[in-house]
This record gives structure tokens, sequence and C-alpha cells, in this order.
């Protein structure tokens, strides 16, 4: 019979269209996640890069100020660790923000010498070795330099892993216009199919005489 056959197709249909929106879930889904690690990217660079890296100039300001004090021989020995502990003091506070930054593997070796660096000079001004503190002052320079290098490196890895996702993303959106187009032409050949079954009456006319 033909409208069993007709119902087989709808249901076939039906079936397909399931399916179909079943993938536009799935897709949907992994869209939401790729859009989850974007923003956990842009994050990861301004709190643990941009952040991270004011905090290097902060820690660079202070060295420079060290080095200055440290040098001047115009100075006493006394007014010259009175002028160096305060600076210290402030580098400390500084610690505690920092380590609060997702910190990579070379980037805590560099800031464990940097904290090295630092009591030593802290120990050196206490002694009132100036020449020693100026010295690791300056030491401390090369350290920042390498902590820098590493925030752009790391700034420019996660740059790279968000094209990739948006290139990603962009891909699922043309996936999900396609998809649609699917669903609408299944709707479609749905709406034609059910046009076409016509019940036929049966023709029981007599001729009363």
């Amino acid at each position: 019979m033909k409208w069993t056959y007709i119902i087989q197709n709808k249901m076939r249909a039906a079936f397909m269209l399931f399916i179909v929106i079943v993938l536009v879930l799935i897709n949907n889904f992994h869209e939401r996640n790729r859009l989850d690690k974007i923003s956990r990217a842009i994050h990861s660079i301004y709190e643990d890069r941009l952040v991270a890296e004011h905090y290097t100039f902060q820690y660079l300001q202070y060295s420079q100020k060290i080095i200055e004090i440290s040098a001047s021989s115009e100075m006493e020995s006394i007014s010259r660790e009175e002028l160096i502990r305060p600076i210290l003091d402030q580098a400390k506070s500084l610690d505690t923000v920092y380590l609060k930054t997702v910190l990579t593997k070379d980037e805590r070796i560099e800031f464990n010498k940097l904290l090295a660096l630092y009591s030593n000079i802290e120990y050196a001004a206490g002694d009132k070795d100036f020449v020693a503190a100026n010295q690791k002052s300056k030491e401390t320079l090369t350290v920042l330099n390498a902590l820098s290098d590493i925030q752009i490196r790391e700034g420019s890895l996660q740059m790279k892993v968000i094209d990739k996702l948006y290139g990603s993303a962009a891909l699922s959106s043309n996936f999900e216009f396609a998809v649609l187009i699917i669903i609408g032409l299944i709707i479609q050949a749905l709406v034609f199919s059910s046009k076409t079954l016509q019940v036929k009456m049966p023709n029981d006319k007599h001729n009363l005489n």
C-alpha cells in the first residue's frame, strides 16, 4: 500500500532529524567548551602574564634604586641601610602577590633566584657591605630580564592557543549552518510528503430504483 510506504519514509526522515538534532547538541557542547578555554586563556594572559610583567617592572625599579643607593659613597653607611631596608620590604610585599599568579617551571626557578638575591642584598646591607649589595642588585637585573622573556614567551603561546580555538569555533559555526540547512530540507520533505498522503474514500454509490 502506498500509505504504508509514505509512513515508512516519514519515520526514516524523523529518525534522520533526530540524529541531526543530536549532532547539533554535541557540537554546541563542544563549542561551549572551546569558549571556556578561550576565556581561560585570555584570563591567563592578563592575570599570569601582563600582571606578572607589571610586577617584574616594579622589581626592576626596586633593584635600580638599591643599585643607586649602594653605589653612593656620599651617604653614610647607616643612611644607606635605612634607605635600602624599606625598598626590600616593598619587594617582600610584592613577592606575595607575584606568587598568586600561575608560575611555569622555568619561571619558578628564576623567581627563586630573585628571592635568594634579595635575601643576599638584605644580609649585605645589614653588614654595611654595600659593594656586595650593589653586585647582587645588578645580578637581579639579569633574572628580571629572564622573567620578562618568560612572560612574553608564555603570552605568545597562549595567543596561539586562542587562534587555534577561534579557528575551530569558525569550523563549528559552519557545521551548525550546514546542519540547519539539512534540518530545513528534512522538514520540507516531511511537509511535501504529507500532502501526497490522501485517503481515498470508497465509492459506494448504488443505483436506487
